[in-house]
This record gives C-alpha cells, structure tokens and sequence, in this order.
C-alpha cells in the first residue's frame, strides 16, 4: 500500500473554496441595543457564511436582529442581514444566518454555508437583541475580499 502525504493543509483548502474564516470569542450579546460583531474596512467583501454558538448560557430566549451597518452614507438605510430571530439559551446551540435577511435559525446539522454570498461594503456588521441578556455567543465569519485592501476583524 502507498501511503500518500497531504500537500494541502485544510486551512488552505477551506480558504481556497469559500474563503477567509474571522473568529470573535464569546462574548455577551448587547443589551437591547446595537453592538458591533465585525468589522470590514479596505473594501468591499463577499460574505459566504455567518455563523454563531452559544458559548455560556443565556438568560431566557432572545428575540435578535444581526444586521450591516456601512461606513458610506446612502439615502437608505442598509439591509439586515437576518432580521429578528431567536438565540437558544442553551450551550453549544449553533445559530446561522441565511444571508437572505430571514430570522437567525438555528442548525444541529447541515448547511451553514448561505446560498448566496452577501455583497458587504466597508462598515460594522452588528447584532441588537431586544431584552437584557447574560450569557455569551462566538461568532464566526467567511468571507472573500473583492477589493484590493479588503479585510475582515473581530470587534
């Protein structure tokens, strides 16, 4: 039997095929306001995915709109990503948004990947929940850089 090595580390494989994963550690959701998640600067992106866990518990269910807030100024304001949906409380509950700007849903398993790519501009992807919460979500971002400078970070 020929034992075949791995030239292409996963990373680089993931990379290559839906693009560039940011990280943000749990951390608690804002409190009936608007609090920033990521942050795009440099550019325009392509989003392909967007995904949360519940990392500690969460005090009750928590109504939650995730939205892009751009940098330009327009003459309207600029579309949800997902509009108001509910977080489960408990550990280890994935959420994701369908980029579609339909409410979080949340997945034991399957697709986690958008059917469609979100075209973000420079700005603050953001979360708001509607009531008082403790507990913390990660979240997790793949994207692709459309402009030349175009990058992604963890707020």
């Amino acid at each position: 039997m020929v034992k075949i090595t791995t030239l292409i580390k996963n990373i680089d494989v993931r990379t290559i095929t839906k693009g560039i994963l940011v990280s943000r550690p749990a951390a608690a959701l804002p409190s009936t306001t608007i609090g920033t998640i990521f942050t795009i600067s440099g550019g325009r992106i392509l989003i392909v995915s967007l995904t949360g866990t519940v990392a500690t518990l969460l005090s009750g269910t928590n109504s939650t709109t995730v939205g892009l807030t751009p940098t330009w100024s327009g003459t309207s304001a600029p579309a949800a990503l997902s509009s108001a949906g509910v977080i489960p409380v408990a550990v280890s509950s994935p959420v994701c948004s369908k980029l579609d700007g339909g409410a979080l849903i949340v997945v034991a398993s399957g697709s986690i990947i958008a059917p469609t790519p979100w075209l973000a501009a420079a700005g603050a992807v953001t979360i708001t929940t509607a009531s008082t919460v403790t507990g913390t979500v990660s979240w997790e971002m793949i994207y692709v850089p459309l402009d030349a400078g175009a990058q992604v970070v963890a707020a």
